[in-house]
């Protein structure tokens, strides 16, 4: 799935929903810290199997112990 102006929110049409294009420039602005960008696989029953993820900063170390939320 694309990405999405704003945020994807549960029950958005996908063919309605304004897309987004992963430009260099894009790129370029997440390395500097300016812009948050998250890839996922996606299957084609829309589940996700693995994540990878990083944390930065003072507080990285907590964030990653809380990563995943326990439910």
């Amino acid at each position: 799935m694309p990405a999405i102006k704003g945020y994807w929110r549960k029950g958005m049409n996908r063919a309605d929903a304004p897309h987004l294009p992963l430009t260099p420039d894009t790129v370029d602005a997440h390395l500097r810290g300016e812009v948050h960008i998250g890839l996922y696989p996606l299957a084609d029953d829309d589940a996700c199997w693995w994540v990878a993820a990083n944390f930065d900063k003072e507080a990285a170390m907590l964030d990653a112990r809380g990563f995943p939320p326990k439910t």
